[in-house]
């Protein structure tokens, strides 16, 4: 018995060890396919960094593999928690501009109190997928008190899409086309910047109904502290990007370029910048302040000026003021 039982277990050791490398070559197949690659950088502290894949076009993808079918449902949320607040000019080309542009099933405003104003009624007129859902907004987390406006719309939103899934955009943020290849990964976010710290911007998210990435990041809030700004928001993310890279896909260039660093906010208000490649233009509004409408925004010779026409005029080229004949 115990010679005839050496070659069988020798044969079942080969028979595995060949089974096992081909599984690990195929794996590698898998992970290495469309010619992207690893690359890893050291931070300042000497830690080693996980950027991510990177796709041949040079936009960095992360390690999440992007579906074959669309993972995320096409619906935009907005959030709003204010009172008897008029809805600003920029704020409706924001909601037109996702209606136009991301023909969304439905575009879902979240708010303790609806918006006022002339263009809240146009909003409500043009917008036929509309829905306004009474939403009051949340007073902690984790057993943390949520004091700012801000605080609270940051929670809401991941909250939100916890249990829709879906498009969420700030009111400052100027969809330019379709997202329909970004519903193909389970969660996107675009990135602001590189870092120490770095941020990825939450004015922007895409994301299927409770996907891992919300439920890590919502979690991450155990240490949130009330009186910080962007720790948690933007900061907090970018740091989870690197600790778990195959849970979320990042757009690079597309969603939160130009940021709103000084030299690249003039990109959008000073300048001209080529945005026919951008899912959207996050515009950083609230860095801006100035208020615009439908007459100035027809000479406005700079990026904020092509968007704005695009969306409400329907072209981006300049409109010049008709000339009153003499006499």
């Amino acid at each position: 018995m115990r010679k005839t039982s050496l070659p069988i277990l020798i044969l079942f050791i080969v028979v595995l060890v060949t089974f096992l490398s081909y599984n690990f070559k195929e794996d590698v197949k898998r992970n290495t396919k469309d010619k992207a690659f690893v690359k890893v950088d050291k931070e300042n502290d000497g830690r080693d960094k996980k950027i991510g894949l990177k796709s041949p076009e040079g936009r960095i993808t992360s390690l999440l593999e992007k579906s074959n079918h669309s993972l995320v449902p096409n619906i935009v949320h907005y959030v709003w928690f204010s009172v008897d607040e008029r809805l600003k000019f920029h704020q409706m080309i924001s909601i037109r501009s996702a209606y136009l542009f991301i023909k969304p099933e439905m575009i879902i405003l979240h708010c303790d109190n609806e918006p006022v104003g002339r263009w809240w009624k146009y909003v409500k007129n043009f917008v036929k997928t509309l829905i306004i859902r009474k939403t009051t907004p949340p007073r902690e987390i984790l057993g943390k008190r949520l004091v700012k406006v801000e605080h609270q719309s940051d929670i809401a939103r991941i909250q939100i899409l916890q249990q829709y899934g879906g498009i969420y955009l700030d009111f400052d943020v100027i969809a330019l086309k379709s997202f329909k290849n970004l519903r193909y990964y389970n969660f996107t976010m675009g990135l602001e910047y590189f870092g120490t710290p770095g941020r990825l911007n939450n004015g922007i998210i895409i994301s299927e109904r409770n996907a891992t990435f919300l439920r890590m990041w919502l979690d991450s809030y155990k240490t949130f502290n009330p009186s910080e700004w962007d720790e948690h928001d933007c900061q907090e993310p970018y740091k989870l990007m690197f600790k778990y890279p195959h849970l979320v896909h990042i757009e690079e260039k597309t969603l939160n370029y130009p940021s709103g660093k000084p030299t690249e906010l003039k990109l959008i208000y000073e300048g001209l910048y080529n945005w026919t490649a951008n899912y959207a233009i996050h515009t950083w509004y609230r860095l801006y302040e100035l208020e615009h409408g439908p007459d100035s925004i027809k000479t406005m010779n700079t990026t904020y000026g092509e968007i704005c026409r695009l969306i409400y005029y329907g072209n981006s080229t300049l409109i010049k003021p008709k000339t009153r004949l003499k006499g």
